[in-house]
């Protein structure tokens, strides 16, 4: 799922020593600053290696509220969404364009917290413009769910944000954020003045 900014800040950040239980301070850290809620996002293969009930209490204790796991289909996530259900976190699954009426209701049936509504086919990133189908597949989900729907991939501009925001509850930015990190020699300064203008963004809907 992960694009190519997000993979090479991967391949920077373990070439430097950062480790699982590293990430996770890190989660805890940030809990204990924003005092937000927090969701983490990461591949099965960590988790199960982690094992599924230790990682899950691990992202709790943290102060983690749910997660992400792309490569997880809902057919297969039955004791990942136990291990959350003892931790008291929530399992976050991403609804895609092509996802077929039954499938957007196994999604719908199996999410905690909200459902992550892929605005574009393929893998994360910048993009220049938002793809006008998202509408609709957010409408779709909320057929089948009373949960929120929040809307990324692609989202990378205060312009779109204020876009996705107009028609779901929630607006995921990832990759314009970690090139902003990884590109800067302020990163906190320049993060924090692009997360401002994307929440005036949304708050203006």
């Amino acid at each position: 799922m992960d694009g190519p900014v997000i993979q090479e800040a991967t391949n920077a950040v373990l070439a430097k020593g950062q480790r699982t239980a590293g990430a996770i301070e890190l989660i805890a850290r940030a809990a204990e600053a924003t005092g937000r809620p927090l969701v983490a996002m990461t591949y099965y293969n960590l988790i199960f290696r982690y094992g599924l009930d230790a990682f899950a209490h691990a992202l709790a204790d943290a102060g983690a509220t749910g997660a992400i796991v792309p490569d997880l289909s809902v057919e297969d996530s039955g004791p990942w969404r136990d291990a959350c259900g003892r931790a008291g976190i929530a399992p976050v699954f991403i609804a895609a364009q092509t996802s077929p009426p039954e499938r957007l209701r196994a999604i719908a049936a199996a999410a905690r917290g909200f459902v992550y509504a892929a605005s574009l086919l393929g893998v994360t990133g910048v993009r220049e413009s938002m793809d006008d189908r998202a509408r609709a597949l957010v409408a779709s989900i909320r057929e089948e769910t009373d949960l929120p729907v929040a809307v990324g991939i692609g989202v990378s501009t205060a312009e779109h944000a204020r876009a996705v925001a107009s028609y779901a509850d929630g607006v995921i930015v990832g990759s314009a954020v970690v090139k902003r990190i990884s590109g800067s020699s302020s990163p906190a300064r320049d993060v924090g003045a692009f997360v401002s203008d994307l929440v005036t963004a949304v708050l203006s809907t």
